[in-house]
């Protein structure tokens, strides 16, 4: 009996988590599903961060198939994270919706001054909000790119192959996207930059 009680409870759940499966695009950020199914993730982990998530580094990356014209991509975020604000943590969501998160080394500063080391107050000028991610600008941004590139190489067609969001000490985020013939192999590649607003630089 207690067998078939556990069976019946595993069986539930897992159609309680079938239910709550939201199918993400291959090319994660063509909507906002992905990036919303990543920040719920990590406030299930820092409930304390909802609506105030400290980014060091906001990207996107995708690849293409080497036999088939198609995507597979993730969003990931590097931000402070909630429980020791000396710490930056890095969580992930892919195309498939799998989720993974780890504890990122990173030192930022000035190496003359000695000011190297993992501590919020040397992370502060780094960081910017996750207000400032907006995925509709970045959408657009991608599409100019693409367009971009493609009048300039003459080529068919064009992806972008990465995108991220970073900022300068005290400065404003600023953008940098990959674009990359979409051919598996490919070497036709072109970097650009964008302010946060979507100008290009």
């Amino acid at each position: 009996m207690k067998k078939l009680k556990i069976t019946l409870f595993g069986l539930l759940l897992g159609i309680l988590t079938a239910c709550n499966q939201v199918k993400l695009p291959n090319d994660v950020i063509e909507d906002d599903k992905a990036y919303e199914k990543l920040t719920e993730y990590i406030y299930s982990h820092y409930p304390n961060l909802k609506d105030n998530i400290e980014v060091m580094e906001f990207s996107y990356n995708s690849s293409i198939h080497p036999q088939r014209d198609e995507i597979s991509s993730s969003l990931s975020m590097n931000l402070v994270k909630g429980s020791n604000t000396d710490r930056i943590v890095e969580y992930t969501v892919n195309n498939e919706g799998r989720l993974s998160n780890y504890i990122v080394d990173i030192s930022v500063g000035d190496m003359m001054d000695q000011k190297l080391s993992n501590t919020y107050e040397t992370y502060k000028p780094f960081l910017f909000s996750d207000k400032q991610i907006n995925l509709e600008s970045l959408r657009k941004i991608i599409s100019k790119s693409i367009e971009e590139f493609k009048k300039e190489t003459n080529v068919e067609k064009a992806y972008c192959t990465s995108l991220s969001v970073e900022k300068e000490a005290n400065k404003e985020p600023e953008i940098t996207v990959m674009i990359s013939q979409r051919k598996f192999g490919s070497t036709i590649k072109r970097l650009t930059r964008w302010t946060i607003d979507g100008q290009k630089k």
